[in-house]
């Protein structure tokens, strides 16, 4: 549409509630489509629709590494929040201790066990997958702790033509 006082072109966005009004405006699943999906299932972006526009897209693009950051400090105060175990026992199906922080100080006080030793025998549980998982999420690698918490039917897409 054109601004008649501008002189510029006036993006106008209509979209219908039911489906895409155009087949162009919808994207291929990619890595990009995944994540903001993803973004959008998490509540830090909103779409409005089911699927991303190139527009919404755009967006993303241009602020990836601020979205990037946000959820980067987000794991960090969460760790500092919750405590090393009971944010690292995400990764660790198998342990079934209790992570709290006062459970931790009662284990010391019951056998000397400081909390690097009470990691260390939590993380024996661990299996690979959860390990290999749970380094990507480390707060100290600077990976976006969004893909390692995707489905894997996100992930799937992704890959799928």
């Amino acid at each position: 549409m054109l601004d008649e006082k501008s002189e510029h072109i006036v993006l106008v966005h209509y979209r219908d509630t039911k489906e895409q009004w155009s087949r162009w405006q919808r994207r291929k699943p990619d890595a990009d489509t995944v994540f903001l999906k993803a973004m959008a299932e998490i509540g830090q972006v909103k779409l409005y629709g089911e699927h991303p526009t190139l527009i919404e897209m755009s967006l993303y693009r241009a602020r990836r590494h601020l979205y990037k950051e946000e959820r980067l400090q987000a794991e960090e105060d969460k760790l500092e929040e919750i405590g090393p175990m009971a944010y690292y026992s995400e990764w660790v199906k198998a342990w079934k201790g209790d992570t709290s922080r006062e459970a931790i100080q009662k284990h010391f006080k019951e056998t000397g066990e400081d909390e690097t030793a009470q990691l260390i025998e939590m993380f024996s549980h661990q299996t690979d997958r959860e390990y290999r998982i749970m380094i990507g999420t480390d707060v100290h690698i600077k990976r976006d702790p969004l893909a390692m918490r995707m489905k894997e039917k996100q992930i799937k897409k992704i890959y799928q033509p």
